[in-house]
């Protein structure tokens, strides 16, 4: 079985179920599941007949206990959680999954019979030590993620009534009108009659009150959404509130973040951008981007610790909710910190007189934002070069990486401070453990760095060029254990008091002129006689050699 040839996620559509009705449709009489799947809510409680999923699993908000006699997943294994708390403990007969496999929001206990992982594997914290690696093939990393506390938030919904018929099965689908999913028109227009029937009597009724239970098919659910958000109806935040609580384990999430951007558009137009600012850091996500944004709209605004979070949310995602407040209480002194250090506010450095980023020829300063990348830093202007992003582009669709990246890694060194300042605070044995670690560290770096030098040819040379000229590869570290290698590469920044360095002359032949360069063993090979023979020449006792040799220089 070929780990990387099965399953191609682009030809099998993403399907949402929530009734054991509708999944058993997906099965063929051989137990597979053509296509990628989606389980959400609290009906369906076990994979019943099912051997093999051709595509992705995906059980995001959903109480299923059970995977049954499941095998194999051709394509991604998740399991999330948002509002309902996940109860899956097993993975049962699974044997085998095609890309990465999330789990840390599940409650399995082990891996049961997986073995084979084509992506990376992030399981919950708790089984860290626990899982035998050595009988995984895994095709990306593993990972031990801790899950944050109230991760997921149980909301009980209002009750809807039961249709007394039996509703009109339609496959779900991604529906949006805007980028590429299928817009709301057009998969209305390809329903069937007794679909749009159903339709218009499941909106209807929702218009005046009355809320039917869907059973699944969240279709009409999405339909109705983007009918009402295109209508901008006076009712409209009303409409919005009843679908987000009779709706909530179908939709719940989606609406809420509309609602919020209804609210964020208000307070713009308005031009409340400082309200809106607020607002979005408290119940959103906060990018560079945004920061752009409002600088052009208020002006300068001021590094707080929840921006600093929510701007690095790729390192503090998987950070606990008790960690995270610890921190941002540290965050704050290390910010004002900063500032002082460098003599203006923290976003004031990344930019011109005129809060543009900081550019000369019309083109960003390479030069100036180079200075604050430890690393990485020809790979960003080669993203941006690929782009063809200059100065002039600093909307959100076309932000330098290289202005991005010098913003986020100066955060990231006000959040790495905060964070030793924590673990020093809770475990300090811990902390001196890692300080330890880290100045070694910094001392390898720094002699990884350390120059060398050819007492042969009197010149600094690269860890290339001996190689070269030895015809071996040579490692560094070779100098940290040796004073020299081969009698004659030294490290550059101690030459003067290295022995070796002073064991090298440069010895004139009277005879022909020529001048060269040797240490005691090299001149006695040279002259064709034993090493004590020059003992003497080379220890000044003897001004010339064979009467024809003679040193010039002890340098």
């Amino acid at each position: 079985m070929n780990i990387s040839s099965f399953y191609d996620p682009n030809s099998y559509p993403l399907h949402s179920l929530e009734n054991e009705e509708i999944l058993s449709k997906l099965i063929d009489a051989e137990g597979n599941i053509n296509q990628s799947i989606r389980i959400s809510g609290k009906q369906i409680t076990k994979l019943k007949k099912v051997k093999r999923i051709k595509g992705s699993l995906l059980i995001i908000d959903s109480t299923i206990e059970s995977l049954g006699s499941l095998e194999e997943v051709w394509g991604e294994l998740r399991v999330n959680t948002y509002f309902l708390e996940s109860k899956l403990n097993s993975l049962g007969n699974l044997n085998f999954v095609q890309n990465e496999v999330s789990l840390h929001y599940s409650k399995i206990r082990d891996l049961s019979v997986l073995r084979r992982v084509g992506g990376d594997l992030r399981l919950p914290k708790y089984l860290d030590g626990k899982i035998d690696k050595s009988i995984l093939e895994v095709g990306g990393s593993i990972r031990f993620l801790n899950i944050k506390e109230n991760s997921f938030n149980e909301k009980i919904w209002l009750k809807t009534i039961k249709y007394s018929k039996q509703i009109p099965f339609w496959q779900n689908q991604y529906i949006s009108d805007t980028g590429f999913f299928k817009s709301s028109n057009s998969v209305l227009e390809k329903a069937t009659n007794i679909q749009k029937e159903f339709y218009h009597f499941f909106k209807q009724n929702f218009l005046n009150g009355i809320f039917y239970d869907i059973e699944g098919n969240t279709n009409y659910l999405y339909l109705f959404y983007f009918e009402i958000m295109r209508d901008k109806s006076s009712l409209l935040e009303v409409h919005l509130e009843n679908l987000r609580d009779y709706y909530y384990q179908y939709i719940g999430n989606f609406i809420d973040g509309a609602v919020l951007e209804q609210k964020l558009n208000l307070l713009k137009r308005s031009g409340s951008y400082e309200k809106a600012m607020n607002l979005e850091l408290e119940n959103a996500g906060f990018s560079v981007s945004d920061v752009v944004y409002y600088i052009r709209k208020i002006g300068l605004i001021k590094l707080t610790p929840q921006m600093l979070i929510k701007i690095l949310w790729a390192t503090t995602e998987n950070y606990s909710k008790s960690k995270i407040n610890k921190l941002l209480k540290l965050i704050e002194p290390e910010i004002n910190k900063y500032e002082n250090e460098i003599g203006s506010s923290f976003f004031l450095q990344f930019f011109d007189n005129d809060l543009n980023i900081i550019s000369k020829d019309n083109k960003i300063d390479l030069d100036y934002y180079a200075k604050f990348f430890p690393d990485s830093f020809n790979y960003y202007v080669s993203i941006d070069t690929s782009n063809g992003v200059n100065s002039h582009l600093i909307d959100k669709a076309h932000l330098s990486h290289v202005f991005e990246k010098s913003i986020w890694f100066e955060l990231k060194k006000i959040l790495a401070t905060a964070t030793r300042q924590l673990l020093k605070m809770e475990n300090p044995d811990e902390f001196i453990k890692q300080e330890k670690k880290k100045k070694r560290k910094l001392e390898n770096e720094q002699f990884r760095k350390s120059k060398l030098y050819d007492c042969k040819e009197q010149k600094l040379v690269t860890l290339k060029e001996i190689n070269s000229i030895t015809g071996k590869k040579i490692s560094m570290s070779i100098f940290k254990t040796k004073k020299s290698l081969y009698g004659r590469f030294i490290l550059f920044d101690n030459k003067e008091s290295n022995r070796v360095f002073n064991q090298w002359k440069t010895v004139v032949d009277e005879q022909t002129t020529k001048v060269y360069r040797f240490n005691l063993e090299s001149f006695a090979d040279f002259v064709g006689v034993d090493s004590k023979s020059v003992w003497g020449f080379f220890n000044g006792r003897q001004k010339m050699f064979h009467k024809r040799y003679k040193i010039i220089s002890n340098e």
